[in-house]
Parts: C-alpha cells; structure tokens; sequence
C-alpha cells in the first residue's frame, strides 16, 4: 500500500524552462497584508502550445511553494500520476497560508514567495509585518510535575489544542497554539529542555484547492456563475455540508478522495438545474484525516480539501 510521506521540498534556484509557451506563474491575492492576515498563493501551470503538454508526479506535491527561506513540510502521497494539459488549458492551484498556524511571515517587509512544477520556477514579493506566534508540537514525559509544564505553558502564552497521554510510550503529546513569540525562538529555546522531549513546528503544507480548465484564457467567461465552496462546518465531527453553484444545467459528479489518491465516496452523480445547491457528506465511517472532495461537470472542475477530527 502506498503511504503518506512527509519531507521538506528542496529549493531549486534556477528555472529550466519546459517550453517557450508552456508558463508556470506565480500569484497572490494581495501585495501587501495587515497583521496575521491569510496568504492566498495561487500557482498556474498553462499550456499555450498546439498539443497536449504532460506532467507526472505526486497528487498531492506536483507542484510547490516556499515562503523565504522557511522550511516547510509537505503531505505528499507515494503515488506517481500523469497531468494532461489539453491546447490552451491550464490548471491552478492554491493554498491558504496561515500566520497563526505556520509562524509566517518570520520577517518584516519584503517576503519572497516562490512557486515550483514541471521543472519551471517562479517568485513573487509581497509586503508584511513579522508574525510572532504559531503552532507547534511537543512531547512531555509523563513524569514530569503538571505545575513545571504549566509554568512553561504559560510564559509562551500557549493555548493547548490538543493533549494525548501515550501511556504505553511514557509522554504525553501536545499541539499548542504560541502567541507573542516567533515560534522559531521558542524551538532554538526549549530544543533540549529537560521538561520536553523535543518541540517542532507545524509547518505542514498542502494547495487546499484546485481549479482545472481544457479552454484556452480568452474563453474562460462560460465558467463564471460555477463555483464550489468550502465545505462547512470544517473541521468537521461527523458530517459536513459541501456547498456549489451552477451557472446552468450540468451533470455533477461530485466525489470524495483520501490523500492517497482512492475514492472514498460518490455524494452525487446525476444532473441538476442553475441555481445553488448543497450535500451532506457523512464521514462516520473514516478515520481522522485530510479529504480532498471534487466537482466535476462538463465545463467545469474543482477539487477542495477538508478535515474530519474524531
């Protein structure tokens, strides 16, 4: 069975170029953000070539992104698949990047975003404050007195989100929400103190979201009035509702994926009329875990991610 791996993305600093009218671009939905004010990064892959352009790759990790010189992670499934790129198609991905979960921007001012896929980089600046906070993971030895932990949690402001005692292992697991410090500061810190096992980020990256056009740019405007929302609530405990538009009458198909890439479920497949519409999906039966859900119609398609806890 294919398993999820979890490893850093290395920077490449120079830019091979597939072919001249085959273009990875880099965007964000701003220039310049306020204080603790989520990324958007959208990378697009386009095809502006007579014939069909291929990518092969990882579902989840076909193409990248790197914020300054910060390490991410990224949650890439074993699986090695083609991208098709038809004459005048193009596919977009994109990604939410949170200050108060990745610890970004880790400087003031100028910050560097850049983009990877199909051998082809691209950058882009953006201007932001320097974001003192974030999430991070820890392990406690169980013998450690609950007044010395809660003594650190509170210099660190922390907010616990998450706390699992591993009997079987002698430690307790935490993930803790920091504010007022950069969370880099608080791992150089407390790496090696003797009241932690170890302590590390949560800098763990996937695109939530993306968009897949065959038409080529100049006939994009048929797709406006179709979209598919985030799906609510998310995080979810069983059940969760997935909400989309249509511009006119189309076949949905609309399916749920593990990130290994296997179907999970087919929540519709039959025609519906224009208009708004929502399906509850019922995850009961799933285990904890990242979900990508996608619609599919003949003009247009879109994949989202969500998150079951239990």
């Amino acid at each position: 069975m294919n398993a999820i791996r979890l490893f850093l993305i290395p920077v490449f600093l120079v830019s091979i170029s597939v072919s001249a009218q085959v273009s990875l671009t880099l965007a964000t939905d701003k220039t310049t953000y306020s204080y603790g004010d989520t990324i958007e990064v959208q990378l697009t892959i386009s095809n502006n070539t007579d014939s069909v352009f291929t990518m092969r790759g990882s579902t989840s990790c076909i193409v990248t992104i790197r914020f300054n010189a910060v390490p991410f992670s990224f949650v890439c499934t074993a699986d090695d698949r083609e991208f098709r790129f038809s004459p005048g198609g193009y596919m977009t991905w994109i990604w939410h990047l949170k200050p108060a979960v990745l610890g970004i921007p880790d400087k003031d001012g100028e910050q560097t975003i850049r983009g990877f896929g199909g051998g082809m980089v691209d950058s882009i600046k953006i201007q932001a404050p320097k974001y003192y906070g974030g999430q991070v993971s820890v392990s406690i030895p169980i013998g450690i007195p609950a007044a010395e932990i809660q003594s650190l949690r509170d210099s660190l402001n922390v907010t616990v989100l998450l706390s699992d005692t591993l009997d079987i292992l002698g430690v307790i697991h935490e993930h803790w929400q920091v504010t007022g410090h950069t969370i880099d500061s608080v791992i150089q810190a407390y790496t090696g103190d003797h009241r932690l096992n170890y302590i590390v980020n949560n800098r763990i990256v996937s695109f939530d979201e993306t968009i897949v056009a065959s038409v080529p740019f100049a006939e994009v405007s048929p797709l406006d009035g179709f979209s598919l929302s985030h799906n609510y609530p998310n995080p979810f405990n069983p059940t969760t509702q997935i909400e989309f538009n249509l511009a006119e009458i189309q076949h949905v198909t609309l399916t749920v994926y593990d990130l290994m890439g296997r179907l999970v479920s087919t929540l519709v497949d039959r025609d519906y009329d224009p208009g708004p519409h929502s399906v509850r999906f019922d995850g009961s039966g799933l285990a904890s875990g990242i979900y990508l859900y996608r619609l599919q119609t003949p003009k247009y398609v879109r994949t989202r991610s969500m998150v079951l806890i239990k």
